[in-house]
């Protein structure tokens, strides 16, 4: 089974990291601003394991990229046999959004 996802992108324009929780993961303050670009996700089923690829070299493939974090925790909880395969196009980086970024934000700051 194939299932291919677009994954709405939003701009940060306030990212404060106020603590770690007790989970590991942080507690965030935020505000965003929701884009006209999505990522494009793919989803398919796999003999066994995980593999997880992005067109964006910066992300890390491995368990510290929550999208295999979250893969693993769901086949662990999961009644389902095999793995899956995931892979990543970023809207971002294909459309050079982040060029945009200081404008909006001005915009948003004066209306």
């Amino acid at each position: 089974m194939r299932l291919e996802l677009a994954s709405p992108c939003k701009i940060n324009l306030v990212l404060n990291i106020l603590g770690r929780r007790a989970d590991g993961f942080h507690e965030l303050e935020t505000v965003m601003y929701p884009v006209n670009v999505c990522d494009q996700i793919v989803l398919e089923e796999a003999p066994a394991g995980i593999d997880f690829s992005c067109d964006d070299p910066r992300l890390p493939a491995d368990d510290n990229n929550l999208v295999v974090r979250a893969a693993r925790a769901f086949l662990a909880a999961a009644p389902v046999r095999g793995g899956c395969e995931y892979s990543l196009r970023s809207g971002f980086r294909s459309r050079l959004v982040w060029a945009g970024a200081a404008g909006m934000r001005r915009r948003l700051c004066l209306a």
